[in-house]
């Protein structure tokens, strides 16, 4: 990692605000005007501002002891996104809420792997046992993020010097025009490409 994680989106930062126990799932590279004294940062690799390093398939903790959990950008890289959500289920108190991001249309981004992206349905399909409140795409998920995350992610395999130019070409218009592309979808365009998808859920009472 050479810069710091992608900063909390509003929604997990209200997520934080109302719990009096967070755990943050894959906290990566944190900064210090985003720490709390009420989250627990966890990475499998010792970041800066990381509180608990855990390399272990199960989660260091005992049974039902956080309100909120929250993952950004993660599952994509656990082997067991399944066993992963349950774990989730089982550090959150009854009524507790679950808050995670995935990748969908993503190229391969090893850290230090990259094992699963995911739809809606998948994403629904993890969190078994949970109470879905809201399954979708954020606006940081919008295909237009994705598709520039494609042609950056393959522009440096490309031979061809008329495939770079245009590959570059099109990256432009997508940097300098993608909200209004995202907006002609619609929502199920949207959700057919979209970068990422979003779960919050609730651990029933």
């Amino acid at each position: 990692e050479r810069g710091t994680t992608h900063p909390y989106s509003s929604q997990a930062q209200q997520l934080i605000e109302t719990s009096r126990l967070a755990l943050n799932f894959g906290a990566g590279v944190q900064t210090k005007d985003r720490l709390h004294d009420h989250v627990v940062n966890l990475d499998a690799i010792h970041f800066p501002w990381i509180d608990v390093v855990n390399t272990c398939r199960s989660l260091p903790f005992q049974d039902s002891v956080f309100d909120a959990v929250i993952s950004q950008a993660v599952f994509e890289h656990l082997p067991d996104p399944f066993f992963a959500a349950r774990e989730v289920y089982r550090v959150l108190r009854s009524g507790g809420r679950a808050l995670i991001d995935t990748a969908f249309m993503q190229p391969f981004h090893g850290d230090p792997d990259h094992y699963f992206n995911m739809t809606c349905s998948g994403l629904r399909q993890i969190m078994q046992g949970f109470q879905i409140e809201e399954l979708g795409v954020r606006s940081y998920q919008n295909p237009s993020l994705g598709l520039s995350m494609q042609i950056e992610a393959v522009l440096p395999f490309v031979s061809s010097a008329d495939w770079r130019n245009r590959l570059n070409q099109a990256l432009t218009i997508i940097k300098q025009d993608g909200a209004s592309f995202d907006s002609c979808l619609g929502e199920v365009g949207r959700e057919t490409i979209a970068a990422g998808v979003y779960v919050l859920a609730r651990k029933p009472q």
